[in-house]
């Protein structure tokens, strides 16, 4: 195991994730008889998954994290945030194209499904400090022993809708696996704060936020050209992702950090103005998330609108996911926006922007196919982007330094349930719409 504070540049990344094209090899091939030289052929190279995850590799390969406060080994907190993402980012995005092909949902069906997995995802974030708590008690859990045995549920709730063609089987899993993501989070998000604060936490939380966003696209082309003939083998890889995850977190990650003002020396002053911060880059990240998860669930049917085929859909509605990537590789690597209110308000109107052309494309109230529904998925990207990081980087500054016991995770908690309630809102305000037109 290496030393919490070494230098990252002579640490690698453990060859653990998953590429795309293991996720498509898990997929029911068609036999040698039926199938066709050009069928549910979808020219995604294999190096763009590369190409990826190249300024995660150099970040990584750059950049050191001198020893404070026992932090934990960052490069081990990507690992496992870039696994774990590449599972919640198919339960959470993915879901919907495979909930449209294997089980026939149309759109309302969808933002139903949508509006249960922000819910229960809300009742598993608000919850994860007492559960956290409730495990470490005991004398056999630890912050790490409880991350380990989540993801092992995940993992076996995963096989649930890979084991049944009913949509029960998809139903429990928008319950359970959802849930426990929202424990998951706030658990992850502990490890990468805990010991760093100021620039140290900028940087951390720039590379959890690369990790993740990058994973997710990953994730969605990795789906795309399984979606017409198998679309539920993708759960088959979402629990193998879980349960390397679980490995990293046996034998590669220590335990989290110190928080409180032993890992978060702050004034005054410096607190009280980060949670000011705070509160504004929440209720912006909630309004993004309405946004988001109000649309996301209907792409499958607006794609379909401008023409786009089965296997070109996924890949089509990852340009937001692409946009939002390179927003957090701009934020990572400068300071320009601590302390600025200029940066949630820009992100704001970047969203209602973006959110608007969407859906005048694909209700063919404006011109434009195909490329101008890039474009606009890309401008609402950015601004979810630039409210996202904001909104992490200030929720681990100030509730890291809050020393009571378990408010690390609480702060973590209140975080992502942010996320969850507006997933939860945003589906049902789509609903109604479409209920009154």
């Amino acid at each position: 195991m290496p030393n919490p504070g070494s230098d990252l540049s002579s640490e690698r990344c453990p060859g653990g994730m998953v590429r795309p094209e293991t996720s498509m090899a898990l997929g029911r091939a068609p036999s040698p008889a039926t199938r066709r030289p050009d069928e549910n052929r979808v020219p995604i190279p294999r190096a763009r998954s590369f190409v990826i995850l190249l300024p995660i590799v150099h970040q990584i390969a750059h950049q050191t994290d001198p020893p404070a406060n026992d932090a934990s080994p960052l490069w081990a907190c990507v690992s496992l945030t870039w696994l774990a993402s590449a599972g919640t980012g198919l339960g959470w995005s993915g879901i919907f194209f495979i909930a449209e092909q294997a089980y026939g949902f149309g759109r309302s069906q969808n933002l139903i499904l949508g509006a249960v997995m922000g819910a229960v995802y809300v009742i598993g974030a608000l919850g994860a400090g007492r559960f956290v708590r409730s495990f470490t008690r005991s004398e056999r859990f630890s912050e790490r022993g409880t991350l380990i045995a989540v993801c092992a549920l995940m993992a076996i709730v995963s096989l649930v809708p890979a084991l049944t063609e009913s949509t029960i089987g998809l139903w429990v899993f928008a319950g359970l696996y959802i849930a426990l993501s929202g424990v998951l989070w706030p658990l992850v998000e502990s490890f990468v704060s805990g010991g760093r604060a100021g620039a140290r936490l900028r940087k951390a939380t720039g590379l959890f936020n690369i990790s993740w966003s990058s994973a997710m696209i990953v994730s969605m082309l990795g789906i795309a050209p399984i979606l017409k003939d198998s679309p539920r083998s993708a759960f088959i890889g979402l629990a193998a992702a879980h349960l390397l995850c679980g490995v990293i977190a046996l034998r590669l990650l220590p335990a989290a950090g110190k928080h409180g003002e032993a890992g978060h020396g702050h004034s005054e002053s410096e607190l009280a103005r980060c949670r000011s911060l705070l509160r504004v880059f929440r209720i912006g990240l909630f309004t993004s998330y309405v946004l988001h998860s109000s649309l996301v669930p209907m792409l499958p049917a607006l794609l379909e609108r401008l023409g786009v085929e089965v296997a070109f859909k996924a890949v089509l509605a990852s340009a937001w996911m692409f946009s939002r990537f390179l927003v957090f590789l701009v934020m990572e690597r400068s300071e320009w926006w601590h302390g600025k209110w200029f940066t949630p308000v820009f992100a704001c109107v970047l969203m209602a922007i973006g959110f608007v052309w969407t859906h005048l494309l694909g209700a063919g109230a404006m011109p434009g196919g195909s490329r101008a529904m890039i474009a606009s998925l890309s401008v609402l990207g950015l601004g979810i982007g630039a409210m996202y990081a904001g909104a992490i980087y200030y929720a681990m500054e100030a509730g890291g330094a809050d020393a009571r016991d378990g408010a690390h995770i609480e702060a973590g908690g209140v975080h992502e349930s942010m996320i969850g309630l507006g997933y939860t809102i945003g589906p049902l305000l789509a609903l109604l719409v479409l209920l009154w037109l």
